[in-house]
């Protein structure tokens, strides 16, 4: 066995472009544009857990062709450039706050974590149920990101950067992260967005299960992602065109959803104290102060 998994090794170590020192030497913790740093952040320890995952190294190069080899960069467009920033960042806020730091778990996991690679960070992998809490927490994340973009319009990009810090508590050692931008600002919601990804990867570190990663699990995405039945043509006709999508909830707990689907399931939403956002049918309940959801007329009992 132990022969076995050399020999996988060393197959493994014949595709890297860059050696471990390569990549250790030329690691960046906080990319072009983005404000803050990582207290504490150990570059080798990240680059000695992450020796053997192929997905770890495959994106540390894709990101030195991006921001550190300058003859390098003319492949790229500008918004992929963005985009994989975007994602060197949020891969460094997950394995901040991981037990683990094995970085590839979480890519190409389920049908939400980055399941198109990241030049395609944001682009979901089905419409299905999520899988399991990781990638509900990617779901969440899409979400959070679409919520945005609706919110702020075009003059904020997901790939925006934004700012923030860092930090581990002295004495108990525990890593926490902060978005400092102004609230109800763009880049204060992008980081929201992205930290409350961190947090509820690593609150899902222990159930992560190899049968949901398409590259080292052969999940099939096809297969498990895409929602069966429920169409339009199974509800009937429609009674008139569907709204136009809205948001609900707080940041990072907004999600979008439709007020009228326009075959005649109307919904409004319920804001609880802590930010959470539901999306209710008003003719069978009712939203109460607290932002708990009870039967009609139900709230004062």
């Amino acid at each position: 066995m132990k022969l076995f998994a050399a020999t996988v090794a060393a197959a493994m170590a014949q595709g890297f472009k860059r050696s471990s020192e390569q990549i250790e030497e030329s690691f960046v913790i906080v990319p072009e544009g983005y404000g803050g740093s990582f207290e504490g952040f150990n570059a080798t320890q990240v680059v000695l857990e992450n020796a053997e995952d192929d997905l770890f190294r495959e994106f540390e190069d894709e990101f030195y062709a991006v921001d550190v080899d300058v003859m390098s960069r003319s492949q790229f467009t500008e918004e992929e450039k963005k985009m994989i920033r975007k994602f060197k960042l949020i891969k460094n806020m997950i394995v901040y706050l991981q037990q683990i730091k094995l970085f590839g778990k979480f890519c190409f996991y389920g049908c939400y974590c980055f399941a198109k690679g990241p030049r395609n960070l944001l682009v979901p992998g089905g419409n299905s149920a999520p899988m399991d809490g990781a990638d509900s927490a990617c779901k969440r994340h899409l979400q959070c990101n679409e919520c945005s973009k609706m919110d702020f319009g075009e003059t904020c990009s997901a790939t925006d950067p934004y700012n923030f810090v860092a930090k581990q508590d002295d004495v108990t050692g525990i890593a926490w992260i902060q978005c400092i931008d102004e609230e109800g600002s763009c880049g204060r919601a992008l980081c929201e967005c992205d930290k409350a990804l961190a947090y509820d990867l690593s609150d899902a570190e222990r159930e992560w299960n190899i049968l949901h990663h398409a590259k080292w699990g052969n999940f099939d995405l096809d297969m498990n992602c895409v929602r069966v039945g429920g169409g339009g043509s199974e509800r009937g006709e429609r009674f008139n065109e569907p709204s136009a999508p809205e948001c609900c909830g707080q940041y990072p707990r907004r999600y979008p959803y439709r007020a009228d689907d326009g075959y005649g399931n109307i919904k409004q939403c319920c804001v609880s104290d802590t930010g959470y956002g539901k999306s209710y049918n008003p003719m069978r309940l009712e939203c109460c102060g607290s932002g708990s959801l009870k039967g009609i007329g139900s709230c004062d009992e």
